[in-house]
């Protein structure tokens, strides 16, 4: 009996191990092509010209997701649940979070390991003003994070560090810098890019860039 028992156990363990690595390499797919879609949009485009891509997507109102109050949708993809509760009651979530979340680095060592691609698509005046995507991953020891925005002009903030801001004056056409991280309880680092329309393709490609295979 017990014997049977340990056969039926470990085939129930190896059918839900596949099925998870399996998802993961849809969703992973899936993630993909989002992302090269995302990058396709481009700052000026009318609203109804990327309703079809969000709806597709999923998207909700960044209202409704962060509580920030402007024109703007937010898409995700988050097959493990870092950014949203995981469906059912409250204990359901809390004990998915223990098991998941606390309990060592097992994630790794079974090549699951947690991640979750976003984008965001802001409105003005009924055309795209900016987009943005990003991918928070578990590296090996701590969270890593591509993130990168293309709007119609480099944020004021970042205009006197941008290596482009030169003596002539000129508008700054990209920026990349390292970020530290913090995600839930634990820490990372991250690389954010801003480009622009006056970017040249080279940055444009460096900065939207984002590897999910590496």
């Amino acid at each position: 009996m017990a014997g049977w028992t340990f056969v039926t156990l470990s085939t129930l363990c190896a059918v839900v191990y596949g099925a998870a690595r399996i998802t993961q390499a849809l969703k992973y797919q899936r993630a993909a092509v989002f992302l090269e879609e995302l990058k396709c949009i481009q700052p000026g485009q009318s609203e109804a010209s990327v309703i079809p891509f969000i709806l597709h997507h999923k998207g909700v109102r960044a209202e409704e997701a962060l509580g920030v109050k402007d024109d703007s949708y937010i898409m995700r993809i988050d097959l493990w649940h870092l950014m949203q509760p995981f469906p059912g009651p409250n204990w359901v979530d809390d004990a998915y979070r223990t098991l998941f979340s606390g309990q060592g680095n097992w994630r790794r060592d079974v090549k699951l390991r947690s991640w979750t691609v976003s984008g965001l698509v802001r409105f003005k005046n009924g055309k795209i003003e900016t987009i943005s995507g990003d991918v928070i991953i578990e590296g090996e020891n701590e969270w890593l994070l591509a993130d990168w925005h293309y709007g119609p002009e480099i944020p004021a903030y970042l205009r006197l560090r941008s290596p482009n801001n030169n003596s002539t004056g000129e508008e700054p056409r990209y920026d990349a810098h390292w970020t530290h991280l913090h995600f839930g309880n634990g820490t990372g680092e991250g690389i954010r890019s801003f480009v622009t329309p006056l970017s040249t393709p080279e940055q444009l490609n460096a900065g939207q860039n984002i590897n999910l295979n590496a």
